[in-house]
Order: C-alpha cells, then sequence, then structure tokens
C-alpha cells in the first residue's frame, strides 16, 4: 500500500540577520538565523516536497533560496509591493515579521 505524501508549504519573512518561518504543520512562527548552517539544518529536517514562498528582500533572500532549489524544493519570489497590497486587502494592521511570515503563507 503506498503512503500519502503531502506538500509542505512555507512562508517566510527575510531579514538581515533571521527567518521567520510558518507553516501549516509549524504550531507557531519558527525563527532561525539567517545563515548557510541554520537554514541548511531547518531545510534538511523535510523529506517530501517543500514548496516555499518568500518575499524579495534585496540580498537578504538569496542564500535561502539558492540553498532551497539545491535541496530541489519549489520557492515563489514574491515582491514585496504585493505583499504589501495583499495585507492592506485582508485587513492586517500590524507589521511585525511573525505576522509578515502568516501572511506570506497565507499569500
Amino acid at each position: 500500500m503506498s503512503k500519502i505524501v503531502e506538500e509542505v508549504t512555507l512562508g517566510i519573512d527575510v531579514g538581515q540577520l533571521s527567518l521567520d518561518i510558518f507553516g501549516a504543520n509549524l504550531n507557531d512562527v519558527l525563527s532561525i538565523e539567517n545563515n548557510e548552517t541554520a537554514i541548511r539544518a531547518f531545510l534538511g529536517s523535510f523529506s517530501g516536497p517543500v514548496a516555499i514562498a518568500v518575499e524579495a528582500t534585496g540580498v537578504f533572500h538569496e542564500m535561502l533560496v539558492d540553498i532551497a532549489q539545491e535541496f530541489g524544493f519549489t520557492v515563489y519570489l514574491i515582491d514585496g509591493y504585493r505583499v504589501n497590497k495583499y495585507r492592506e486587502a485582508v485587513g492586517v494592521r500590524a507589521k511585525t515579521d511573525p505576522n509578515d511570515a502568516r501572511l506570506i503563507h497565507r499569500y
């Protein structure tokens, strides 16, 4: 009998020093350092298909995107202007990194 494999979806808010991560499989927003070691350890914990939505943030998202693609994950790079307009459309008032991770996941 075959095993059902569901895709894990993650919304990641990228900062210079940290990544705030939210997904349906996580109980709350997880924060990790924005460095190669931490990113590889986190992404390496997944065994099935993973889709990651990440807001383009200058150069701070590039390492995350490169490593995620190296792992074979699907990456959706989202324009910050569109995320901001989506935030306005759904009525999210507080702009915090954890809220942005949830919003990007939802988007």
